[in-house]
């Protein structure tokens, strides 16, 4: 069975990869101060997800598998089998299936591909392979993506605040649906290229240059239409599946057309939220003991206001919308609650909540007391339902006994 490491499982302590203004949100309830409703709910929020990621790591076996051109992967041989979804691929995102990389890349260099998003070193296995730092064991040895060891990832959420005929504000989700049904925020690798000493540097800007880009491919560039030189070459771009070479195109066709737009977008995103968590996907599909992926995950404010002055003058005709494309099937606005969190997907139910813990302790910061606002609401809301699985998962655990 799989099983974190003991020194990330302290109740008192926040989880690991939280952002300082989140980790320290939840001391302070700890601590009874500031003793207030805003902090409460954030700090719940963060409780709720950490107690309702522990609960699911005993399922892992049961929810993964890999599907690759070499076949499946499972987790259920307790003997840690290995699988390399990626053995014999010569592609640049991929490593050696040997892991003998270009050593001028150095393992545990901060601020690197090569690093941990929480400082946690990285040690070595007999074999020469990364090994998990935040796993006693994952259940299986191998990778599912490209890199041996942290596989750098950018989640980000589109906020939309919105007020009824009342004056009541709900707080709504941007979300869309991967082809396994669930939401998720926005999101995918962070790619970089390597410097003059080869290595490659993860900034804040490299990270937000991505967040913008996924957002483009997975929520806008589905009202993109392709110009005819583009769709002749459509192939000649990167991506498994067709179309994730089509939102490449479409991509690169703005860029080369309309450069401001994606420059306005990052300037959102970067202006108007922040990185709410930097850390493991403790319980990604893709976890295992020499693989693994960890994501900054962010959060912005996408107020009218701000997608007026994204799409801009819109000169180039390109009709810019919020629409899904790339290889997600459907892009919503849904209220941040019950009801979302029970159809997003595992891994980002527990990103949200920190997310939405992050939003809340924002504006407190800014004197926000929520008064004619249903967040607070649909925070405990998220709060509930998290427990409520937990627990679920609990008296499943107990019957599998």
């Amino acid at each position: 069975m799989p099983r974190l490491k003991a020194e990330y499982l302290d109740p008192s302590k926040p989880p690991i990869g939280t952002a300082d203004h989140v980790s320290l949100s939840l001391q302070a309830a700890i601590n009874d101060f500031p003793d207030d409703p805003a902090t409460k709910v954030a700090a719940g929020l963060i409780r709720a997800a950490f107690d309702y990621t522990k609960s699911e790591v005993p399922f892992m076996p049961i929810a993964w598998h890999v599907q690759t051109r070499g076949g499946i992967g499972s987790r259920y041989n307790r003997e840690a089998p290995y699988f390399d979804a990626w053995q014999g691929q010569d592609l640049p995102y991929v490593d050696p299936d040997d892991g003998q990389i270009d050593r001028r890349e150095q393992f545990n260099h901060l601020g690197t591909r090569r690093a941990t998003m929480t400082g946690v070193p990285i040690e070595f296995g007999k074999d020469g392979l990364p090994i998990n730092p935040y796993y006693e064991d994952t259940g299986i040895s191998g990778r599912s993506s490209g890199l041996w060891g942290s596989n750098s990832i950018v989640d980000v959420l589109g906020l939309v605040s919105r007020r009824d005929e009342s004056g009541m504000e709900t707080l709504y989700e941007i979300n869309v649906r991967k082809p396994c049904g669930k939401l998720v925020a926005v999101g995918g690798y962070i790619e970089t290229e390597p410097n003059e000493d080869g290595e490659h540097i993860i900034t804040e800007e490299v990270i937000i240059d991505n967040a913008a880009k996924e957002f483009f491919e997975e929520a806008i560039s589905g009202s993109v239409a392709l110009r005819p030189e583009y769709e002749s070459r459509v192939h000649e771009y990167p991506g498994i599946k067709p179309e994730q070479q089509l939102a490449a195109a479409k991509l690169d066709m703005v860029m080369t057309h309309d450069p401001s737009f994606i420059e306005r977008l990052k300037e959102v995103i970067r202006d108007n939220g922040r990185t709410a968590y930097a850390g493991p996907i403790l319980l990604s599909a893709g976890t295992m003991n020499n693989s693994w992926g960890e994501t900054n995950a962010k959060w912005f404010n996408m107020t009218d206001a701000n997608w007026i002055y994204i799409k801009g003058q819109d000169e180039q005709n390109f009709g810019y919308d919020l629409v899904a494309g790339d290889d997600v099937i459907d892009l919503t606005l849904a209220p941040s609650g019950s009801e979302t969190m029970h159809d997003t997907t595992v891994n980002h139910r527990i990103l949200k909540a920190y997310m939405i813990a992050d939003y809340i302790l924002a504006r407190q910061a800014e004197g926000e007391t929520f008064e004619d606002s249903h967040v607070l609401k649909q925070g405990q809301e998220m709060i509930n339902t998290l427990d409520s699985m937990r627990l679920g998962n609990h008296l499943l655990l107990e019957r599998s006994v």
